[in-house]
């Protein structure tokens, strides 16, 4: 057993001076423009964009290989094209490099080099630099993203998200993680039932629809643009817009800029609007830090009637451009608004022209506009716009025609259905109908089931009243009538008789 111990010390003791021996002669690793290398993307996101633009050659390199950044010698030139300009400007060093024979290049080592960057990508968009199809790749799926046969030298690596990835050497091969993240957009709509901001709302037309769209801030990515577009069924507000961050701060004016009905990005037609954002302000916000916009729009005579049948809302669609035209995914609000049909009939089922109804809510009557086409049976009325109200171009008035039946659209609520004039010969209805549109368009009338059926409105109409008394007044009336002519004739014979 002691055997067996002091050989497994002197294998540990040997263990360790071979291990140590092999730290102290490390090997110098070294190459020239010969070779190539190889520039990896750890955790490319899919369907960005990254490019590749060689600002330095790299003529020689030597390190050691214990070395963790690979810090060593490196022999930098310039590569005689546009980025000589920014590396040596006028033929002279700029804060960033020096140069030396006009030829030899080596980083100021008092400039920062995350300044260099920006610097290097404000270069490359100020003079539309561009790059070739080798050094430009899209991630086909999240993860690794490789650029091969690389000839070697001091790279600017951007992505499409708009960060920069990284300034980085071949020496032959370096992996550089992506920073950007897919920034975050939620779109909202005040729904008054809910009392909350959601997905989703009802309203009558002419109402205010407010809603509300949350960016999230994300590393790395720039050039924030908001889309926004509003069906033709939604009128915008230019002069409600809100734009703060999420703890109530304003967001300065000259922060951002708003432009109306106009084409950004790869906009097939005109969004309502746009956000453009300061990328010094975004970059200044921390990661996952929120800007809220709130803005307005009113329900208009275009606005699209939800029916069971069919479906239909009124949409308000929101995404984000980010970094080099690259868009969040599109997030949609849905306003809906309703009708309900009347009938009016007597017996069974006739329907009857001319009843005349009005329509208020908190006591105060609704204005609407006779649309001049009919569905089916349905005399149509719409609810009137503000415009059209005061154009003089709408009625309170709701008058069934020969089919009697009337379908009032536009509306969600509560309501009263009160008939102002029956048709003539039947009883006028007493007593109001409660009228209360629900969600998804059902009815209730009074305190009812909700359902999809019409409001049916019954008049009665009573037969011609009987005439008191009898005929035996009239019969003697008849009788002395006769009796007093024939005494009459008499009377008039005899005198003739007695004149002869």
């Amino acid at each position: 057993m002691k055997l067996i111990k002091k050989i497994a010390a002197i294998m540990f003791a040997f263990m360790m001076v071979f291990t140590l021996s092999s730290n102290v002669n490390a090997e110098t690793v070294s190459g020239d423009s010969t070779q190539t290398g190889t520039i990896t993307i750890i955790n490319a996101k899919k369907d960005h964009t990254y490019k590749l633009y060689k600002i330095l050659n790299l003529d020689s390199y030597s390190y050691d290989s214990s070395s963790v950044d690979k810090d060593g010698n490196y022999s930098y030139t310039l590569t005689g094209d546009a980025w000589d300009t920014f590396v040596n400007p006028n033929g002279t060093s700029n804060k960033f490099f020096n140069v030396t024979d006009n030829k030899y290049v080596t980083f100021n080592t008092a400039a920062d080099k995350s300044e260099l960057a920006k610097a290097a990508m404000k270069y490359v968009i100020d003079n539309n630099v561009t790059t070739t199809q080798e050094l430009t790749k899209t991630a086909t799926e999240n993860g690794k993203l490789e650029f091969t046969g690389l000839t070697l030298g001091y790279y600017l690596v951007d992505s499409s998200a708009g960060a920069l990835c990284n300034l980085t050497t071949t020496n032959p091969t370096i992996s550089i993680q992506e920073k950007s993240e897919v920034p975050g957009i939620t779109k909202e709509v005040w729904c008054i039932d809910q009392n909350k901001f959601s997905n989703a709302n009802y309203a009558s037309i002419g109402d205010t629809v407010k809603f509300k769209t949350t960016i999230t801030k994300k590393s790395g990515a720039q050039n924030y643009i908001l889309h926004d577009t509003l069906s033709n069924g939604l009128t915008l507000s230019n002069s409600s817009f809100s734009v703060k961050k999420s703890d109530g701060t304003d967001v300065p004016e000259n922060e951002y800029k708003i432009t109306y009905n106009d084409k950004l990005g790869d906009d097939a037609v005109n969004c309502s609007f746009h956000i453009s954002f300061e990328n010094s302000y975004i970059e200044a916000l921390t990661d996952n830090e929120k800007i809220e916009v709130e803005y307005s729009a009113v329900l208009n005579e275009k606005a699209v009637i939800f029916d069971p049948a069919n479906a239909g809302t009124n949409d308000n669609t929101t995404f984000l451009q980010y970094g080099d035209n690259m868009k969040t995914t599109v997030s949609t609000t849905n306003t809906m608004t309703y009708y309900f049909k009347v009938f009016k009939y007597t017996g069974s089922n006739k329907p009857l022209a001319d009843a005349k109804f009005e329509l208020t809510q908190n006591g105060n009557k609704i204005k609407f506009v006779l649309d001049s086409t009919k569905d089916g049976m349905y005399k149509v009325y719409r609810k009137a716009t503000q415009e059209e109200i005061e154009a003089n171009k709408a009625t309170d008035k709701l008058i069934t025609d020969s089919d009697g039946k009337i379908k009032i659209c536009g509306i969600f609520g509560e309501y009263k259905l009160k008939e102002t004039k029956a048709p003539k010969g039947y009883n006028k209805l007493l007593s109001p109908y409660t009228i209360k549109v629900l969600d998804g368009g059902m009815i209730r009338v009074n305190e009812g089931t909700p359902q999809y059926t019409d409001v049916k409105v019954l008049n009665e109409s009573g037969k011609l009243l009987p005439s008191t008394g009898g005929m035996g007044t009239t019969l003697i009336y008849l009788i002395g009538g006769a009796l007093v002519l024939g005494s009459g004739i008499v009377l008039a014979n005899k005198k003739r008789a007695k004149a002869k």
